[in-house]
C-alpha cells in the first residue's frame, strides 16, 4: 500500500498530465509545431537506461513549442515547464521559474541563453494565458460530451489517462 506522500506525488503527477493534455489539445488545434517530452512516464529500468542512452535528459522541459511565439519576434521557440496550479507563486517576490526544481531551472536558463522563450505554467488555464500572451492562436474547448464548459479544469477532471477526450480528437 502506498504511503500519504506517495499517493499525493501520484495524484499530483496525474493532475499535471491532464493539464498538459489540454494543452496539447489546443497547440494541435491550433497547428503548431511541438513535442513534449517523455520525462514523467513511468517506465521500467530497462525501458529508462534505453531511453537516457537515446537522448532523453532529466529536466528538459514539458512542451518544446518550436513556431516561434508571434508575440516575441527574437525568441526561437519557446519552452514550457507545466507544474499544477497547487505551485503557482504565493507572492510576487517568486522568481521566474518558481516551482521547478533545480534541474529543471537549469535546462530553462540554458534554453533561453540560446534565444528560447521559457515559462513556468502553473496549470491548464495558466499555460494557456501564457501560450495567447506570447502571440500563439490557442482556444479552450468549449464543450465536453455534449456540456458547456466554464473552465478546462472541468474538463481535466473528466478526463481518463489514455481515453479519447476532446483534446485528442
Amino acid at each position: 500500500m502506498k504511503r500519504p506522500s506517495q499517493l499525493d506525488h501520484a495524484r499530483r503527477v496525474d493532475r499535471e498530465f491532464k493539464d498538459q493534455q489540454l494543452v496539447v489539445y489546443a497547440l494541435r488545434r491550433a497547428g503548431i509545431l511541438f513535442n513534449a517530452q517523455s520525462n514523467g512516464l513511468h517506465l521500467s529500468k530497462a525501458q529508462a537506461g534505453k531511453a537516457v542512452a537515446a537522448g532523453l535528459q532529466k529536466g528538459c522541459p514539458d512542451l518544446m513549442i518550436f513556431t516561434p511565439p508571434p508575440n516575441i519576434p527574437e525568441a526561437v521557440g519557446m519552452a514550457l515547464e507545466m507544474k499544477v496550479a497547487d505551485k503557482a507563486p504565493k507572492t510576487e517576490r517568486a522568481g521566474r521559474f518558481s516551482g521547478a526544481e533545480a534541474h529543471q531551472k537549469e535546462w530553462l536558463e540554458a534554453l533561453e541563453a540560446v534565444g528560447w522563450h521559457c515559462v513556468v505554467a502553473y496549470g491548464a488555464l495558466d499555460a494557456m494565458d501564457k501560450l495567447a500572451a506570447a502571440g500563439y492562436p490557442v482556444k479552450a474547448a468549449k464543450t465536453w460530451r455534449g456540456v458547456q464548459l466554464k473552465t478546462l479544469e472541468e474538463v481535466a477532471l473528466e478526463i481518463t489517462p489514455g481515453e479519447p477526450t476532446p483534446l485528442s480528437s
